[in-house]
C-alpha cells in the first residue's frame, strides 16, 4: 500500500474524530503530490487541539513500543480465534 488514512479515535484512543495520512516509505507516490493533495483537501484553520492532541498520541506509541507489540500479539489471536468460527473466513492483505 502507498497511502492509507487512519482514524485516530477509533484506533489509537483520540478523544476526538481525528485521523492521520499514513505513508509508506516504499510509496509510488512522490512526496510532493502526497503533500500538494493533502495541502489541496486539509482546512486552512485546523484545531491546535486536535493537532496537539494526536501529535501525543504519536509520541506516546513511538516511545512506548511495548503497547504496539501487545497490539499485534492480541490482533493475531484474534484472527485466530475468528477464523475457527464457522462459516467465516479470514483474509490477509500482504501479510497483514
Amino acid at each position: 500500500m502507498d497511502v492509507t488514512v487512519s482514524t485516530t479515535h477509533q484506533t489509537l484512543g483520540t478523544v476526538s474524530s481525528t485521523g492521520l495520512l499514513n505513508v509508506s516509505i516504499n510509496s509510488k507516490l512522490s512526496p510532493m503530490k502526497v503533500r500538494d493533495a493533502y495541502h489541496l483537501l486539509n482546512t486552512t484553520s485546523p484545531s491546535p487541539f486536535l493537532l496537539a492532541e494526536l501529535e501525543s498520541c504519536v509520541r506516546f506509541l513511538k516511545h512506548d513500543e511495548n503497547i504496539i507489540n501487545q497490539a499485534i500479539s492480541m490482533n493475531k489471536r484474534l484472527r485466530e480465534h475468528i477464523s475457527k468460527l464457522p462459516g467465516v473466513t479470514v483474509s490477509e492483505i500482504d501479510g497483514i
